[in-house]
């Protein structure tokens, strides 16, 4: 187990100014990182309400960030997002507007890619090996009705070929 560094007041405020500088950092996050530095708890909200009161840390703009990176980079559909987002304790309303903005062209492309690329492994044509890639899909936060209407898109896309 390891030893909790304990930290001043001080410290911990240009830490985490310093850490949300740097990055987005949601309020969850700040908020472990200082439990975890072993500031007096009675601190932690000071702490918070100076970063949100300086624009260090701010809902919306932590979803948007956050909703971005995972469907550019992870191709994470929303399901998993949303849930990620609410683990971190987001709010809904901001969890709304970062879930709006995805762009659904490159939303659905990254289905389609995923698919594309299951579909080397497994015959999709085949029951069982399709409700296999179905599940593998949906376990990356894509809605059932999108992924089955992608899979029948690919399949009858590729029976000429």
């Amino acid at each position: 187990m390891t030893k909790k560094k304990i930290i001043d007041k001080s410290s911990a405020l240009l830490n985490c100014a310093e850490l949300c500088s740097r990055a987005e950092h949601c309020e969850f996050e700040i908020r472990s990182k200082l439990f975890n530095w072993g500031l007096e708890a009675d601190f932690h909200d000071e702490i918070i309400d100076y970063l949100f009161d300086h624009n260090f840390i701010d809902h919306e703009r932590f979803a948007k960030a956050f909703t971005n990176d995972k469907v550019r980079f992870s191709a994470w559909g929303k399901i998993k997002i949303e849930l990620a987002l609410r683990q971190k304790r987001i709010p809904s309303y901001a969890i709304s507007q970062a879930i709006a903005q995805i762009d659904e062209k490159q939303y659905i492309s990254n289905l389609a890619a995923i698919i594309s690329t299951k579909a080397k492994r497994f015959d999709l044509k085949d029951f069982n090996q399709r409700n296999t890639v179905y599940r593998q899909i949906a376990a990356k936060g894509y809605e059932p009705s999108m992924i089955v209407r992608e899979i029948n898109n690919y399949i009858s896309a590729n029976e000429s070929v």
